[in-house]
C-alpha cells in the first residue's frame, strides 16, 4: 500500500541493472516475479519481518530503515548498501532519492514559524545525520 516507496524501490532495481548491461523486461520478470514477497501494509515492517522470518532473502528498504534494522537487531540483519560501503555510502545514479519538504499553510498559525527555525537548524541536522537521514535547510529561515 506504500505505493511511492515501492515503486522507488522496483525503479531504482531497474535503472540498476540497465545501467550495468542487463536486459530490464527479463531483469524484472526475474527478481519481481512469482518469487518476490511484497507487502501487504506496512513495508517498513513487513520487509524486516520477511527476512527474519526466512521468506525472504533480501529486502531493498530506504538507507535510513536499513540502518535502523542493523542498528537494533545486528544479529539479524545485514547492510548491503547500493552503492559505496556501509561507513560511506554513494547512492548509485540511478538510485531513487526520496525529498520531503516542510512547509507553512499561511503563517503556521502560533508555532508554525518556530518549527520551521527549529527544523531547519543544526540540531536537527545532526538528528537527522544520526539516523542515516539527509537535512538540507533551505529558505529565508534557515540556520
Amino acid at each position: 500500500t506504500e505505493k511511492v516507496s515501492c515503486q522507488g524501490y522496483r525503479e531504482s532495481l531497474e535503472d540498476m541493472a540497465g545501467a550495468q548491461g542487463l536486459d530490464t523486461d527479463a531483469f524484472s520478470a526475474a527478481v519481481f516475479g512469482e518469487k518476490a514477497v511484497w507487502g501487504q501494509c506496512i513495508h517498513h515492517r513487513e520487509a524486516p519481518e520477511a527476512l527474519a522470518d526466512g521468506r525472504a532473502d533480501a529486502a531493498v528498504v530506504y538507507y535510513h530503515l536499513a540502518l535502523r534494522y542493523t542498528r537494533i537487531f545486528p544479529e539479524l540483519f545485514a547492510f548491503i548498501p547500493m552503492g559505496g560501503t556501509t561507513e560511506n555510502p554513494e547512492p548509485f545514479a540511478e538510485n531513487r532519492i526520496s525529498e520531503i519538504h516542510l512547509g507553512l499553510i499561511g503563517r503556521g498559525g502560533r508555532w508554525g514559524r518556530r518549527f520551521e527555525k527549529f527544523m531547519c537548524s543544526p540540531t536537527v541536522a545532526d538528528i537527522y545525520a544520526a539516523h542515516g537521514l539527509c537535512h538540507a535547510a533551505h529558505g529565508p529561515n534557515a540556520s
